[in-house]
């Protein structure tokens, strides 16, 4: 590092690498300058296109991986994926992403990427779920409250139903398409 800013280069240390690309590329655009960010990690995108405004310039992303496999330079605009999978789900993406699987978390049984993603897009209520649940002034209860019902949503069970009741319907449901 001190190499690098003997040389006059601009270095950043950080514990949370991710966190920092990220930062660093949404600084730039809100100063309207265009930016790419050469990565291969899925949680850069999904951070990326959560926290990208209207106002920014341009993001893409370059991913490294694609363009060794292809032999061709493949580059994500970010604002595209947004318009693809709608504002919606764009403020809900890290809890879609965090919820399904990402580095720091486990996915959930059963619920992959894209199940998670349709479940989100069906119920309009998870949007009120998710600010919830990413709210700094929410309590332990409304957190609590809110992940229930959001889990309850996700497997199907129906408002009002306890994650325990649904476990023992989901379990049943599993014993009898196995004794068929």
């Amino acid at each position: 590092m001190q190499k690098l800013k003997e040389a006059n280069y601009s270095v950043s240390q950080t514990v949370d690498a991710d966190t920092l690309i990220v930062k660093t590329a949404l600084d730039f655009a809100s100063e309207r300058r265009s930016v790419t960010v050469v990565a291969d990690d899925t949680d850069i995108l999904v951070m990326l296109v959560h926290h990208m405004t209207q106002d920014m310039a341009d993001i893409y992303m370059l991913s490294e991986m694609m363009r060794v496999r292809t032999a061709h330079t493949a580059i994500t605009p970010v604002h595209v994926v947004q318009q693809n999978i709608g504002a919606s789900n764009a403020e809900q993406l890290l809890l879609i992403h965090a919820i399904s699987g990402c580095d720091t978390t486990s996915a959930l049984c059963g619920l992959g990427k894209s199940t998670v993603l349709r479940q989100f897009g069906r119920h309009p209520e998870t949007l009120e779920l998710n600010r919830v649940l990413c709210s700094a002034t929410a309590n332990y209860e409304q957190v609590a409250d809110a992940g229930h019902k959001l889990l309850v949503l996700l497997y199907g069970g129906k408002e009002g139903v306890s994650l325990n009741h649904l476990r023992y319907i989901k379990y049943m449901q599993l014993i009898a398409k196995l004794c068929n």
